[in-house]
C-alpha cells in the first residue's frame, strides 16, 4: 500500500515537474527554468552584440565613404585638382563601396535579428515570470 502511495506521488511529481519545464533525475536532458533563462539570455547577448558589431562598422564605412565623395566633389569641381585626382578618388569611393558590399550587413537580416532579439527578450520575460512563480 506504502509503495503504491510512494510510486503515484513520484508519478504525480514527475507530470508536474514535466508541465512546468523543470528537470528531474529522470528527465531525459529536460533542462530547469534556471537552465532555459540562462540559455536565453546568452543567445539574446550574442545577438546583440552581433548587431552593434556590424552596425559600428557600418557607420564607420558610411562616414569614410562621404568623405570619399566629398573629396571627389571639390576635386571635380572646374579648375581645380587634376584628372589623376579625381580618377583616384573615384577608385576609392569604389573600393569603399565594394567593402560595404562584402561586409556581412544585410538589412533584411538586421530586420531577422530584431525579430529574433525580440523573440529572445519575450523568452527570456516569460521565463523570469515562469522563474518567480516557482
Amino acid at each position: 500500500m506504502h509503495s503504491e502511495r510512494a510510486q503515484a506521488l513520484q508519478t504525480k511529481r514527475e507530470q508536474y515537474e514535466a508541465q512546468m519545464g523543470i528537470a528531474t533525475a529522470s528527465g531525459e536532458g529536460a533542462k530547469d527554468l534556471q537552465g532555459q533563462l540562462s540559455e536565453a539570455e546568452a543567445t539574446l547577448s550574442t545577438s546583440v552584440t552581433a548587431q552593434k558589431t556590424a552596425d559600428m562598422r557600418l557607420k564607420h564605412l558610411v562616414k569614410e565613404v562621404k568623405e570619399a565623395e566629398k573629396k571627389l566633389k571639390e576635386v571635380s569641381k572646374p579648375g581645380k585638382g587634376e584628372q589623376a585626382d579625381g580618377a583616384a578618388l573615384q577608385k576609392e569611393v569604389a573600393g569603399l563601396r565594394a567593402k560595404m558590399g562584402r561586409l556581412d550587413y544585410d538589412e533584411a537580416q538586421e530586420v531577422a535579428l530584431g525579430t529574433e532579439q525580440h523573440k529572445q527578450q519575450s523568452e527570456h520575460a516569460r521565463l523570469c515570470k515562469a522563474a518567480e512563480a516557482v
